[in-house]
């Protein structure tokens, strides 16, 4: 007999009771993304040269998912890394199974510029 126990949130106006899983937003019986780390922090990048990286040591073993936001200085707004406003900084993410790194190439203005960013490491664990 299959198991049917759980939590269930269902989009608004919909049953959660549903057969219909586009109708479920969460499910606790399908696997999910859980955090492992989370945090936030600056990188200082002089106006002009090349990449500057800021590095999260995870040390985790293995590369896990993870979401990487940018706030940039040109708009005050945050992106997320690799999908950045084509009229402000370039910024990217790259993970392995140690450590996280967000690069963020200069903009050209004159003097340095504070870069904060937000992070979270995910991996579906059981």
């Amino acid at each position: 007999m299959a198991e049917n126990y759980g939590i269930k949130i269902a989009k608004a106006g919909k049953d959660a009771l549903s057969l219909d899983e586009l109708d479920i937003l969460f499910n606790s019986q399908k696997t999910s993304l859980k955090i492992i780390q989370e945090g936030t922090t600056l990188i200082t990048v002089p106006a002009t040269g090349s990449r500057t990286y800021g590095i999260v040591q995870h040390r985790l073993g293995f590369t896990p998912a993870f979401f990487v936001y940018v706030q940039m200085s040109t708009t005050g707004r945050s992106y997320p890394a690799g999908g950045i406003d084509p009229n402000a900084e370039d910024a990217i993410a790259e993970a392995n199974n140690d450590a996280l790194r967000i690069g963020i190439l200069p903009n050209g203005t004159s003097g340095f510029t504070a870069y904060a960013y937000w992070f979270l490491l995910a991996n579906n664990i059981d």
